[in-house]
């Protein structure tokens, strides 16, 4: 069977656990105030309490995210039946960077952690658990709680290969008017969060067509 390139995304690790002496601050400005709170953001790392996805208090974890650019999935048909699911492999940690960046982003959440200024909030570590701190053991760690960042994108990339689906100016190959303007654009992450990215390519689009010679763009 065929192999193709699916979305990139990033890989996460949302289950570095801690028991905390007292509620932890949150951002008024937050969108989902019982589910969010500080942001820490160094260098290819983001470190930050996520909400809980098994049944503990909230705001006792940190997510460690790598944000360099990945390799994209690969998804490959598993048969010829319309309703048989594909194959799919999202390339987490194939590149070796990824354990590194994800090794190195938990010890800095730990570090974070044990600042003096935290220390009425935060009580002990409990996964992986202080003993946990030669690099074999948070390598096991990560292996077994990885998880999606929840920023697929670039389904429909830009490009012209035969597996791109827009040109630069966001028109679908192949289709005349229409043109596709979110994500799936993207030929790959850009190392921030996506969300201003969209914004930069849904302006650039308002004046793609507004400039546009042509009634179909």
């Amino acid at each position: 069977m065929e192999m193709f390139s699916g979305p990139h995304d990033r890989p996460s690790l949302i289950n570095d656990t801690t028991s905390q002496h007292q509620p932890t601050p949150r951002r008024q400005n937050s969108v989902s105030v019982d589910h969010e709170g500080l942001l820490f953001v160094v260098g290819a790392v983001v470190a930050a309490p996520l909400h809980d996805r098994r049944p503990s208090p909230i705001n006792d974890r940190y997510s460690v995210s790598s944000h360099l650019n990945q390799r994209p999935w690969a998804l490959q048909l598993a048969g010829s039946a319309a309703d048989q699911p594909p194959i799919v492999d999202p390339n987490y940690l194939s590149d070796a960077r990824d354990m590194d960046t994800l090794i190195t982003g938990l010890r800095i959440a730990r570090d974070i952690a044990a600042a003096a200024s935290l220390k009425p909030w935060y009580g002990q570590e409990i996964a992986p658990g202080p003993k946990a701190d030669d690099d074999q053991s948070l390598r096991m760690y990560i292996r077994q709680t990885l998880s999606s960042y929840f920023h697929p994108a670039g389904t429909c990339a830009m490009g012209e290969t035969e597996q791109s689906v827009t040109d630069t100016q966001l028109r679908v190959h192949g289709i005349t008017g229409l043109r596709i303007v979110d994500a799936s654009v993207m030929p790959s992450l850009p190392s921030n969060n996506p969300l201003a990215t969209v914004y930069g390519i849904a302006e650039q689009a308002a004046e793609l067509i507004r400039h546009s010679t042509t009634p179909n763009g």
